[in-house]
């Protein structure tokens, strides 16, 4: 068994477990800083709805296990945007290289 490649082997985890730890923290600031701001804003009315009809549990009112759902349904949504970003540029390419 050879053990010479090992010490370089576990330095590169470390880095990149570090580097999903970073990435993770940040999703949760960047998810932390929308909810915050939603707060703000409020709830937003679409077409002809009126004020009050619909509802969005609030980030100021929510209890500790509240902000974690919370947090976790927008780093979701956060998710599901880049994802939407990324079809719609692919849709847009296959119609240029249509043309």
């Amino acid at each position: 068994m050879d053990f010479r490649g090992i010490g370089k082997e576990i330095k590169w985890a470390r880095m990149k477990s570090n580097q999903e730890e970073n990435e993770a923290e940040e999703a949760v600031k960047e998810a932390e800083t929308r909810l915050k701001h939603s707060v703000i804003v409020g709830v937003t009315a679409v077409g002809r709805q009126g004020f009050g009809m619909t509802t969005k549990p609030r980030w100021d009112t929510a209890n500790e296990k509240g902000r974690r759902e919370l947090v976790q349904q927008e780093i979701r949504q956060m998710e599901e945007e880049s994802r939407n970003v990324k079809a719609v540029g692919m849709k847009q390419q296959d119609s240029w290289l249509k043309n």
